[in-house]
């Protein structure tokens, strides 16, 4: 009996015990915003202890908020994590970084945290490549991973209470646009009339074009390269223009770092795509690049240009040349000529290089009818060497041949 009330009473005392230390342990209170200004919800928190160890986690509500209840007197920290994609990564802020390391423009604590994508703890040009080249370009992840936060120091409970504040980013976001954003929208791009028109294994020229002038500091462009087409080469008068082929998209991305921008005009291609045909497809069939999301332009000020517009044609796949092209004498030694066979009205144009890819010569011809023609080119000012031709006709049908010739000494 006395060993059944001593127990009781050693239960009782626990008891008390308990309630008097859950009563007096502290409730600790935070606030997650996403680059400091807006609530980031579903963010797992953790409470560490002095010796970093994990002693309670709770996830941020809709508003931000967060909450660790009956809280032991002791020295805390609190680190987050978060799981999906982080937010949009555009060339604003590879633009933005840009800025930075030319003086011109400040980072606030979180958003120097986003824009250390290599977490070496300052902002280099290295970052710069990583968002411009590594990310938007190539699609490789950050070496810092997705999220950033800022520390919150450690503290002690028992002394005054207050809301814990602290700022998300996603890695990368130096802006903090984060997701959904607009940029998708800004851009458009119809098809031309009169399709390209090619055979299997024949290189053709795919010229884009916007449909109205616009002076641009930057440019971020995905297309879906269709079924059966082969990318060769891109050829651009933009300086250090990066493109890259992942899957089944072709992703050009440019910046200006002079800052001055670039006019662009209508009848000016702001690059063009060396595309090849495979055997097997559909005859008569017309393939059309696709403009994907996330594709956008930006102005002097690192603003996303909207209302953008832009011209790809179509590629036609014929199963027979039907555009013949000669040159004759090959090689020459004052003139030669480019012998045309045109199955349909059109408008000849013809350029040729030398092997820097200076134009040396340049026809703008009026309409030719259908049929036989030759143009006559006078190179007897040209100095010994190889030289490439490039042959358009537009018309109802397009046509795009290029070929190489020799001057002789």
């Amino acid at each position: 009996m006395e060993k059944a009330t001593f127990r009781t009473i050693c239960l009782i005392f626990l008891l008390i015990s308990y309630s008097a230390y859950s009563q007096t342990g502290e409730t600790i209170n935070g606030l997650l915003l996403y680059h400091g200004e807006y609530p980031h919800a579903g963010v797992t928190a953790n409470l560490h202890d002095a010796n970093g160890n994990i002693i309670d986690v709770t996830t941020t509500d809709g508003s931000g908020n967060y909450s660790f209840y009956n809280v032991p007197q002791g020295t805390y920290t609190i680190s987050f994590e978060a799981t999906g994609p982080g937010g949009e990564v555009t060339l604003t802020d590879a633009f933005l970084v840009m800025m930075h390391l030319f003086n011109l423009y400040p980072f606030t604590p979180i958003a120097h945290l986003a824009a250390d994508v290599d977490g070496s703890g300052t902002i280099t040009w290295n970052d710069y490549t990583l968002i411009l080249v590594g990310y938007l370009n190539q699609g490789n992840p950050f070496p810092i991973g997705d999220w950033v936060f800022e520390e919150i120091p450690p503290f002690t409970t028992g002394s005054r209470s207050e809301t814990k504040v602290s700022g998300s980013n996603s890695s990368g976001d130096v802006n903090g646009t984060f997701v959904p954003t607009k940029t998708a929208e800004s851009v458009s791009a119809h098809v031309p009339a009169g399709d390209i028109v090619t055979s299997p294994g024949k290189a053709s020229r795919v010229p884009v074009n916007t449909a109205h002038s616009l002076q641009m500091t930057g440019m971020h462009l995905v297309l879906q390269i269709p079924d059966g087409i082969m990318i060769t080469d891109i050829e651009s008068p933009l300086p250090d223009l990066n493109y890259c082929i992942r899957h089944n998209e072709l992703i050009l991305t440019w910046l200006d770092q002079n800052i001055t921008g670039q006019a662009v005009h209508p009848d000016a291609a702001l690059f063009s795509i060396e595309a090849v045909l495979s055997k097997g497809l559909d005859e008569n069939t017309s393939y059309r690049f696709t403009l994907l999301p996330g594709s956008h332009f930006i102005n002097a000020e690192g603003e996303v240009i909207h209302g953008v517009n832009i011209s790809i044609p179509a590629l036609k796949y014929m199963a027979e040349e039907i555009f013949n092209l000669t040159a004759f004498p090959n090689p020459f030694t004052t003139r030669f000529t480019l012998g045309l066979e045109l199955p349909s009205d059109g408008q000849v144009t013809m350029q040729l290089y030398d092997q820097c890819g200076r134009i040396v010569h340049d026809i703008n011809q009026s309409s030719l009818s259908a049929g036989t023609h030759q143009l006559h080119i006078d190179g007897s000012t040209l100095a010994p060497g190889i030289y490439f031709y490039h042959v358009s006709v537009m018309g109802d049908e397009n046509y795009d041949k290029r070929g190489s010739i020799i001057k002789s000494k």
